[in-house]
């Protein structure tokens, strides 16, 4: 395009140079053919000067068009250099948005993909955790019925039971619960925290469920004497110091 344009604004320049020159030409050839004779001398130099004259004029004229042809040519080469330019920026910079479009849909797929991995990692470790807690308690319930630790918590329904090589044990006690302190039947509100416990139990879907109770009293209690001791203790001392002696019988 570019060579064509230039082209024919060149071509629109030699054409009016081209028509300047025959101009030039038929005014010279027009100084320069016989004129009729005329009485006088002086009259005919006039003439001949006059179309040198004219024909200097048609070639400043013809020159003058020229340089303006090719000021022309070379304003609209310029121009459309500059056209040129202009549509190479935009080219450039609209392959660059797309380029960074690209980018920017790259980079939203990988956030999506990320944000899924991490979704499917997190709902795993769920199901990990969950599975882990499932086969924890079949191992604490399904395949051990037999429990024997120390006595932490109490409660109306439950109690919990802290094993030496495990985590602390809680079972739910209810009317079939047998209880027992020191081998003897016992409210389950009655043994005493920290008492040596052994449990039998069934397993359940949550907390296992127990079936009977066995405790002990602690070391540290068995020498005490409990308030009911106490009591019974103070009743038969006092029923001792009311009762006649065989030194001072009553009177």
């Amino acid at each position: 395009m570019r060579w064509n344009l230039s082209w024919l604004v060149g071509m629109a320049g030699l054409g009016a140079l081209a028509t300047g020159c025959a101009h030039s030409q038929s005014e010279t050839a027009e100084a320069t053919a016989p004129e009729p004779a005329t009485a006088s001398a002086p009259a005919g130099a006039g003439s001949i000067e006059s179309a040198q004259t004219r024909a200097e004029t048609s070639m400043t004229s013809a020159l003058k068009a020229q340089q303006a042809a090719v000021a022309q040519q070379k304003e609209t080469a310029d121009e459309y250099q500059a056209l040129d330019k202009k549509q190479d920026e935009l080219a450039v910079a609209q392959s660059k948005a797309v380029a960074d479009n690209e980018r920017a849909i790259q980079k939203q797929a990988e956030a999506n993909q990320a944000r899924a991995d991490a979704l499917r990692v997190s709902e795993q470790a769920g199901t990990t955790a969950l599975q882990a807690q499932h086969q924890d308690q079949k191992l604490m319930g399904y395949r051990t019925t037999n429990v024997d630790g120390e006595l932490v918590d109490l409660q109306k329904d439950s109690v919990a039971i802290e094993r030496k090589n495990g985590p602390t044990l809680y079972m739910r006690v209810g009317r079939g619960t047998v209880v027992t302190l020191d081998g003897k039947p016992a409210k389950l509100d009655s043994l005493p925290m920290g008492a040596p416990v052994h449990a039998s139990f069934e397993p359940g879907l949550d907390i296992p469920r127990a079936r009977r109770i066995e405790a002990t009293t602690p070391a540290n209690e068995e020498s005490a004497p409990s308030d009911t001791e106490k009591s019974n203790s103070s009743t038969e001392q006092g029923s001792d110091a009311n009762a006649p002696t065989q030194d001072n019988p009553q009177q």
